[in-house]
């Protein structure tokens, strides 16, 4: 099952070159896929207001208001992208700054849900299987000590 339309999907291509740093190239199917797997399982309300948020994000309008430019966000370079986000990310009104809390989140969803990235940051890898490796729950090089 497909959740996002082409045109989603590209917004989120072009929010993840910005917002991660990774170019449009690297995030192509994977990126799309794991985003699309986890929104399958999201319940309806929370599918239409992530719809709305990546309609509203690449709108003409929204551009207009914030930027005073009558492009959509798919179309900016490099640049004006950064700009946009940082005018969402740090906006007065609220609704924005949530919105951009929310596409950041599905944006790292997407790229560091995916196992060969997992080494970026040093992520050891689910423990299931390796609980003898792995001696505790918690992440960390070492066992977790409680203060004494």
């Amino acid at each position: 099952m497909k959740e996002l339309s082409e045109k989603e999907s590209e917004v989120l291509i072009h929010a993840g070159e910005v917002i991660l740093g990774v170019s449009r190239e690297k995030l192509e199917e994977r990126y799309i896929e794991e985003i699309d797997s986890y929104l399958v399982g999201l319940p309806p309300w929370i599918k239409s207001q992530i719809h709305l948020l990546l309609r509203m994000f690449n709108l003409r309008l929204t551009s207009f208001f914030l930027m005073l430019k009558f492009e959509p966000f798919t179309k900016m370079n490099l640049q004006e992208k950064q700009r946009f986000i940082e005018k969402w990310a740090y906006s007065r009104i609220p609704l924005l700054r949530s919105g951009m809390t929310g596409l950041k989140s599905l944006c790292a969803w997407g790229y560091y849900s995916q196992e060969e990235h997992w080494k970026d940051f040093d992520f050891p890898g689910p423990p299931l299987g390796q609980e003898d490796k792995v001696p505790t729950l918690l992440y960390g090089k070492q066992p977790w000590k409680p203060p004494t």
